[in-house]
């Protein structure tokens, strides 16, 4: 017979410590035996318990609890209390035919909750049509149903805390992830001591070849000792596991669980492609998932906050993006910190992956948006294993509303992670978030060569031999046609400028050339502001060995009385196949058309 009883120690939240003890006895003509003794403060909120009876008589259940020999009190509580035949399995097990047995939805964190169910789930093309159990469509399972949840929602399943010993080495499953747009399945397992959380099984995407096929899973609860992860669980340490599903592009994309299981021994993944090192990578456009970032926990006295995943806009107004940047879509994600929560100075920490010593240098990218009235602070700092911090690089107060490049050059002579840390500004008008992250640990960054044409033309030049008019810097006062530049906004700012309407000969081009270039097989961004009035046409190319590309960028025909925003990736695609290839420039080009 096996006994399953809810249990809760300090459920009315008193301010004091509270020594209980509350134990279980079955009772045979009077005679009591004790099977199960719980004692000591377990926290506010309820625990999953469960116990063998081990006897063939009849008797009856006895729950006692009482309070230890010192004058501090407090309430234990008992609930869902249930009976069922046969042998107690280990806690973590279950094959949910009777119930979710201690395995429960989490309240807070996630946006919907794992269901059980027998026979097919409501949303057709995905999902099970049995269960793994019996193989029947009578049979029970666990599932996530994609109808009921939004983009990028998640539900959380949370195991009953346990100490890891070598019976509890190794988890086993049995998974279904069957339609075309299912998203990600976790398992991540928690220290209860710590609360620090370490993926120890990730997989995306469609995964079984029908809706009558289960996959069987499994993964070791020790983890690595590489300095990656956590440290190596220890003996008698208490541990927790979450089951994370979440929701994919679209509402094809159930998840189902069946049959959880723990053995004896260490064991390897299955399949190995959920092994999360083949997943944490530092480079990341959060589209998908996290990759190699998390959140770190109890950080410090201000960590109160953290880091979010996120598609379409935040929640506050006046505030954040409203379109991640890789997509430029309401359908990409980034990750991002909600200021509109704690107090000011508060903080979030995002760390990376462990990554190799770079004592030749290495380039981290990264596109950020941090734009609200309220803005706090944005910093990079790398730290080692054994803790050291050194601040790369930091952002305080607003910039536009629209995401912005930077990038940080990175020599360190040891091992490293790099952390993202977001602080709170004095009000909730400083949403701050990041995208598309890139880690080159071949070389520096190449120089950003700007130009504000403010005191000269910054290292472009003139084409001396195949244009027929020149370029120059000129500034608003001196023509009423531009009236002020884009970097000062007033008369006596420069920029450069060329007059299409003083040559009359139509198809008379002005050329001006970019500083030589040397990529790397990273793609790079010109980023520029430009007027054009709609006559004539502006047009952006590159060079190599005389050789001209085909247009990078093109103004629009149609004019505009003001300053208006480009951009264009130049790739080095020459450089990919051929390492000794010749340096890269850039040109502009303007040449003179008038309608006929």
């Amino acid at each position: 017979m096996v006994l399953l009883v809810r249990i809760c120690f300090n459920c009315s939240s008193q301010l004091f410590k509270i020594v209980l003890c509350s134990s279980i006895q079955y009772d045979i003509d009077g005679t009591q035996t004790e099977i199960v003794t719980i004692s000591g403060n377990l926290g506010d909120r309820w625990f999953g318990k469960q116990a063998e009876v081990p006897t063939l008589k009849r008797y009856r259940l006895v729950f006692e609890a009482s309070v230890g020999n010192n004058k501090e009190t407090g309430d234990i509580a008992i609930d869902d209390v249930d009976f069922r035949s046969g042998r107690c399995g280990h806690d973590l097990s279950c094959d949910f035919e009777g119930s979710q047995c201690l395995w429960e939805n989490t309240q807070y964190g996630d946006y919907s909750d794992w269901l059980r169910l027998a026979g097919a789930t409501s949303t057709w093309r995905t999902g099970p049509s049995v269960d793994h159990t019996t193989g029947t469509p009578q049979g029970y399972f666990i599932y996530f149903e994609s109808n009921s949840a939004t983009v990028g929602y998640s539900a959380w399943l949370l195991s009953p805390a346990f100490k890891y010993d070598d019976t509890t080495a190794c988890f086993t499953f049995w998974y279904h992830m069957y339609g075309s747009t299912v998203g990600e399945l976790n398992f991540i397992v928690i220290d209860e001591d710590t609360k620090e959380e370490t993926y120890r099984w990730r997989l995306n995407g469609q995964q079984n070849p029908d809706q009558s096929t289960w996959l069987e899973g499994q993964f070791g609860v020790l983890a690595p000792s590489d300095g990656t992860t956590t440290t190596t669980p220890q003996t008698g340490q208490t541990l927790m596991i979450r089951v994370e599903a979440v929701l994919g592009y679209f509402l094809y994309g159930d998840i189902a669980l069946d049959d959880l299981n723990v053995e004896a021994g260490t064991c390897k993944y299955k399949p190995e492609a959920a092994d999360p090192s083949n997943q944490e990578t530092i480079n990341c456009d959060f589209d998908v998932n996290w990759c190699g970032w998390s959140n770190v926990p109890n950080a410090g006295p201000d960590d109160k906050l953290d880091w979010q995943r996120r598609r379409s806009g935040t929640p506050t107004r006046g505030t954040g993006p409203r379109v991640d940047h890789t997509t430029d879509s309401f359908q990409g994600h980034y990750l991002y910190f909600e200021s509109s929560s704690g107090s000011p100075g508060f903080n979030a920490l995002l760390r990376s992956v462990q990554i190799s010593a770079t004592p030749n240098g290495a380039c981290f990218q990264f596109w950020l948006h941090m734009y609200g009235q309220t803005m706090g602070e944005l910093e990079i700092y790398s730290e080692s294993p054994d803790g050291y911090q050194e601040r790369r690089w930091k952002q305080t107060g607003t910039l536009r509303d629209e995401w912005v490049y930077r990038q940080i050059d990175i020599v360190a002579d040891y091992h490293y992670q790099l952390i993202f840390n977001a602080i709170r500004g004095v009000g909730d008008l400083g949403d701050i978030a990041i995208d598309d992250v890139f880690f080159d640990p071949t070389a520096g960054c190449p120089a950003l060569e700007k130009c504000s044409f403010e005191t000269d033309f910054c290292g472009w030049s003139q084409e001396k031999i195949q244009d027929d008019f020149d370029w120059s810097r000129s500034r608003g006062r001196e023509h009423e046609d531009i009236p002020v530049d884009k970097t000062v906004g007033v008369d006596t700012g420069y920029y450069a400028w060329v007059n299409t309407t003083a040559n009359p000969v139509n198809g008379d081009s002005a050329i001006l050339f970019s500083p030589t270039y040397v990529l790397t097989s990273v793609p790079h961004c010109l980023r520029f502001f430009y007027y054009h009035d709609g006559i004539g046409a502006l047009t952006i190319h590159s060079r190599r060995s005389g050789s001209y590309s085909n247009a990078l960028w093109v103004a629009p025909p149609v004019g505009y009385k003001g300053w208006r925003f480009g951009s264009s990736t130049v790739t080095d695609l020459l450089l990919l196949r051929e390492l000794l290839a010749p340096p890269l420039v850039l040109l502009w080009q303007s040449m003179k058309y008038e309608s006929m």
